[in-house]
């Protein structure tokens, strides 16, 4: 309808002005390089319209003709384009169903016509783990680690292989990264966890573990059992330092964290002995002895 409305409008104005030129004809002389016109001016507005319609021919003639190579170049981007695609996709089927030879195919066919790694790296990663290569699996996970939208599954992968080889130094700062991009996924707060108290990266294993019970990333339970191993190992660290007092602390915030943790308690009542504290000790011993163990469905 405002199409039509502004055609309508156009048309009248047209109009209007080509009956406003009608009725004061005019007279037009033109002097250029000893050449005279004598016209009159309807008549030489005619021609400059032609003359706009002829370079508007022209230009769009023009640029057809020098434009046909760009047009046909990205006519061909965008084939390579959609089959690099296609690739992609029957490849990630066919890792899926376990097809290792179609999906490798499927991948190297992807990787030459959409030459991005970060957007192939999920399907080649696929297809490298289901043949066993490793280091191809290694360079596959770092490439995805440059991509936000592939970086999680990068880290995650890349701190799998370090495990897998027994680099657990590695393993702690790539699931560190992963667990930075995504906390509550699946077993990765165990993973870290496991990795950083083996390391006794003891002020790291908090952090985690704080995180891990805003997100809801791990049960309840295994939340204060995690917790009061984190505190045994800052108490044992601080007996070893020779602070016993601080090991004391330790032990019986590990003991209040899970009070059926026996290796913090046991720890607290050593240590309550050493200072001559026999009830003390005995107390905790007792306490602990007499609770229950907690159901497990």
């Amino acid at each position: 309808m405002r199409r039509l409305l502004a055609f309508l409008i156009l048309t009248g104005v047209v109009v209007a002005g080509a009956v406003w030129l009608a009725d004061r004809p005019g007279e037009v002389t033109i002097h250029w390089l000893g050449w005279r016109v004598d016209t009159t001016v309807p008549v030489l507005l005619a021609a400059l319209v032609l003359l706009l319609v002829a370079l508007s021919v022209l230009n769009r003639l023009v640029r057809t003709v020098f434009g046909a190579p760009g047009r046909w170049f990205e006519s061909r981007r965008l084939g390579r384009q959609r089959k690099g695609y296609t690739a992609l996709a029957d490849g990630l089927a066919a890792a899926a169903s376990g097809d290792t030879l179609r999906a490798g195919k499927l991948a190297r066919k992807a990787d030459r016509l959409l030459r991005n790694p970060a957007v192939t790296g999920l399907l080649t990663a696929q297809a490298a783990q289901l043949s066993g290569d490793d280091d191809q699996l290694r360079d596959r996970y770092q490439t995805m680690t440059e991509r936000k939208e592939t970086a999680f599954l990068g880290h995650k992968g890349l701190a799998d292989l370090a495990l897998k080889a027994g680099d657990c130094d590695t393993a702690r700062v790539e699931a560190g990264k992963a667990f930075l991009l995504q906390p509550g996924a699946e077993g990765l707060a165990g993973m870290l966890l496991d990795l950083q108290v083996g390391a006794g990266a003891w002020a790291e294993a908090e952090q985690v573990l704080r995180t891990a019970r805003r997100r809801d990333a791990l049960p309840a339970a295994e939340l204060a059992r995690r917790r009061a191993l984190v505190l045994l190992g800052r108490a044992e660290e601080a007996l070893g330092a020779g602070n016993e007092a601080q090991a004391l602390d330790w032990a019986l915030d590990a003991r209040d964290a899970d009070p059926l943790f026996v290796p913090a308690v046991s720890l607290a009542a050593g240590l309550y002995r050493r200072r001559g504290k026999e009830r003390k000790a005995a107390s905790l011993l007792k306490a602990c002895a007499s609770r229950p163990p907690p159901i497990r469905c």
